[in-house]
């Protein structure tokens, strides 16, 4: 019994608890501050249709595709290249990933200084703004609205001549637009700004909309690509459950073991030979004491004796119930019995009186008809005392 009872615990924990892997940074799937759900529901909250997949779009669909962090193989990259090329955009937040297509060189960190240095005091933000980085010199068109970013540890790149470009100078800029065939690329300094932690600040979630949902019902594929870890969501989907991965085998021997249990409750529970009568229980403590002693009465023939003791219970019982002195006499118990129930005091006295006959061969019919009389005494007593209790 011990050994079922473990098996089916631990075949319920295998049907109960999954596997929760820890899920990477910049993830869209994560809701933790490095995850980028936030961006996710944003996006369709502004009606746009967002896709989380690992391979890139088909070449000539109508797709804004984001990269936030680059975890895609060289198949995938290839693939994004060629829709891209096709006339597709592709928004590259990580600003290490050989797709962004700035270059390093030169780049400046964003800081305080810096950005006092690359923008001047005239076009820092008021304090009340939580930016830091400013508009300055902006060409993109969708950007123009915007005021500042949030961006912790990003990167100011340099521009190339005639390069559209927004937050930055002629010089150095945090979001860049690169032609690549009859498409685009938007690379932007930092990919910190597209997660859950930094979403909130100055205009990132601006940032975020207009580059992928400009227009209501745009269509938006996040890619994840094959590197990147599984999340809990992976791991439970597809149709095959537990149940279907045991194979047949082990379910007709599982089955085989039920019927053996019935069949064996069956052999145990069926008792061979007739039914054996048994005495039953005396529910009532005392009562074999009691036949006994009235079994040698009767051989006694103390007939006499044992009227007596059923006059004494009966006696007992009404000094109890009326609450009299435990000494009181039966012709003063018969008088205030038939005071307070309307029954003949005579006919108590004489139910509590007179002697049964000692005749052996009447003494049992009459001991009957006694103990007959004294229970309808009892049971109209009770039904009176009833009554004057609604009454009162």
């Amino acid at each position: 019994m011990t050994a079922l009872v473990v098996i089916g615990i631990a075949v319920g924990m295998l049907l109960i608890v999954r596997s929760s892997p820890d899920v990477e940074p910049f993830d869209p799937r994560s809701s933790a501050s490095d995850g980028a759900n936030g961006a996710v529901l944003l996006l369709e909250d502004l009606g746009a249709s967002v896709i989380i997949s690992s391979s890139a779009p088909q070449t000539g669909d109508d797709e804004r595709v984001l990269l936030i962090a680059d975890r895609l193989n060289e198949a995938q990259r290839r693939d994004l290249l060629a829709f891209v090329e096709a006339g597709g955009v592709a928004i590259v937040a990580d600003p290490a990933s050989t797709l962004h297509g700035a270059t390093s060189t030169g780049a400046i960190s964003v800081s305080g200084d810096v950005i006092a240095d690359v923008f001047g005091s005239g076009n820092q933000l008021p304090a009340d703004v939580e930016a830091n980085v400013a508009r300055g010199t902006c060409t993109v068109r969708s950007l123009e609205s915007l005021r500042g970013v949030f961006s912790p540890r990003g990167l100011l790149f340099p521009v190339v001549a005639d390069q559209q470009r927004c937050f930055g100078d002629a010089a150095h800029a945090f979001v860049l637009v690169r032609t690549v065939g009859a498409g685009v690329v938007v690379g932007l300094g930092d990919n910190n700004v597209i997660t859950n932690g930094y979403l909130r600040y100055a205009d990132n979630a601006g940032l975020v909309t207009a580059l992928l949902a400009p227009t209501n019902g745009e269509r938006v594929r996040i890619m994840i690509g094959t590197e990147a870890k599984p999340s809990v969501s992976d791991i439970g989907t597809g149709d095959e459950t537990l149940i279907d991965l045991v194979r047949p085998g082990v379910w007709m021997a599982l089955s085989q073991l039920a019927l053996a249990f019935v069949v064996f409750c069956f052999a145990r529970g069926i008792r061979p030979g007739r039914a054996v009568r048994e005495p039953s229980p005396t529910p009532i403590a005392g009562n074999e004491l009691i036949v006994a002693t009235s079994n040698l009465m009767q051989r006694a023939h103390h007939h006499q004796r044992a009227a007596w003791l059923i006059r004494g219970e009966f006696y007992r019982q009404l000094v109890g119930h009326f609450r009299t002195a435990p000494d009181i006499s039966i012709d003063r118990l018969s008088a205030l019995v038939a005071a307070r129930t309307g029954i003949e005091a005579a006919e108590l006295r004489a139910v509590l009186i007179d002697d049964a006959v000692d005749d052996p061969a009447d003494a049992n019919d009459t001991l009957l008809q006694l103990s007959e009389r004294i229970d309808q005494l009892r049971s109209r007593l009770l039904a009176l005392s009833t009554q004057q209790s609604e009454t009162r």
